[in-house]
């Protein structure tokens, strides 16, 4: 029987030598496509993954400057309420050292426009690019709120001011009276000023983690300010 079994086997081997041969070639075969199918997969996920950073990116780039020019635009309005206020105390202390207080009114609404410009512009940026940032909404709407917060406070100074331009002498110099109440709504002014860059250096922070950092492999440290009462801006 044992013998029957060896000569079958011997008989037949060729065959199943072939067979077997087929069959390495047929599963050969069916894992190439399979490594290939799988590697298309996976080149087709990296293409995504890459047309998808590659919009982002171009958003962050775009946003980035628009935040970088509205930053600088608060500065400089900053620079200017602040240099005005100071002009204030020196006038309170009977020095007059600026010769040109009547253009006060027109640099007030040219130093405004040109902050409130750099801000429709930011806005513009932002809502053209939305769906690609549409995390970063909560941030956006923070700096509008904050950025209206703003428009009242200026409306506020600049209303005061015309309201009293009467009382000023022919040069447009303020009356001491009414030098205190200017001072205290130009402080305000600053102080929503501040809030806004320091909003705006958030933004910017929270875009660099989230569109940068997974790419980079790091992250940038969040603002830290000195007094714990004061409010960050995260997407956390």
């Amino acid at each position: 029987m044992i013998q029957q079994t060896i000569d079958c086997f011997l008989k037949y081997q060729p065959i199943l030598a072939s067979i077997l041969i087929v069959v390495g070639w047929v599963v050969m075969f069916l894992y190439t496509i399979y490594q290939v199918r799988k590697s298309h997969s996976y080149n087709l996920k990296a293409q995504d993954t890459l047309f998808k950073q590659e919009i982002e990116y171009k958003a962050y780039c775009k946003i980035q400057d628009a935040l970088d020019q509205y930053s600088s635009a608060l500065i400089n309005f900053d620079g200017y309420i602040r240099n005005l206020n100071i002009h204030l105390s020196l006038l309170k202390e009977g020095k007059v050292l600026r010769s040109d207080w009547a253009n006060i009114p027109r640099e007030l609404i040219e130093v405004n426009s040109q902050q409130t410009n750099k801000f429709i512009e930011f806005l513009k940026v932002y809502d053209s690019n939305e769906i690609t940032v549409l995390d970063f909404k909560p941030i956006r709407d923070e700096i509008v709120k904050e950025a209206n917060n703003l428009g009242n406070s200026f409306y506020e100074f600049h209303k005061c001011y015309l309201e009293k331009i009467d009382n000023f002498s022919s040069k447009g110099i303020p009356p001491i009276e009414n030098i205190n109440e200017m001072k205290d709504k130009t402080k305000a002014i600053c102080e929503k000023v501040m809030d806004i860059v320091c909003y705006v250096y958030d933004f910017r922070i929270e875009m660099q983690n989230k569109i940068l950092g997974p790419i980079l492999g790091k992250s940038v440290p969040k603002r830290e300010p000195g007094d714990k009462s004061v409010r960050v801006l995260s997407l956390d």
